[in-house]
């Protein structure tokens, strides 16, 4: 890596080594915003059967000392990303603070199709 550019170890705990392909689509789209901003980055996939906090534990001790990355983003396998963390990435690594987080829901809903249930059920609309 390049002298004073950020680091980023993009790293996947895989339970059963399993890997969503719309994380693996994310996390492609994610490498030319990096690039263009400067960011060295590189994935790191771990495939676990223990839980994934202690996996997460393990990679994190892995990097500890390590002056290669300067930022670690762990990201579960079954999660995509969207808007600005997959076109933006840079604005969470110059928060300047020691933990940043992206907020993500953990269930997405059609709601178009709650809203058709509700009005035909209750002939609403």
């Amino acid at each position: 890596m390049s002298a004073g550019a950020p680091g980023l170890m993009i790293s996947t705990p895989c339970y059963s080594g399993l890997l969503g392909v719309n994380h693996f689509k994310s996390t492609l789209c994610m490498a030319p915003y990096l690039q263009k901003d400067g960011v060295e980055a590189t994935t790191q996939t771990v495939a676990q059967e223990s839980p994934i906090p202690g996996v997460r534990d393990c990679i994190v001790a892995g990097l500890l000392g390590r002056t290669d990355y300067t930022h670690l983003l762990f990201a579960d396998a079954e999660i995509d990303f969207v808007g600005n963390l997959a076109v933006r990435p840079v604005r969470l690594l110059s928060a300047k603070k020691p933990v940043v987080c992206a907020a993500r829901p953990t269930k997405m809903y059609d709601w178009w199709k709650k809203h058709e249930t509700a009005r035909r059920r209750h002939g609403i609309g």
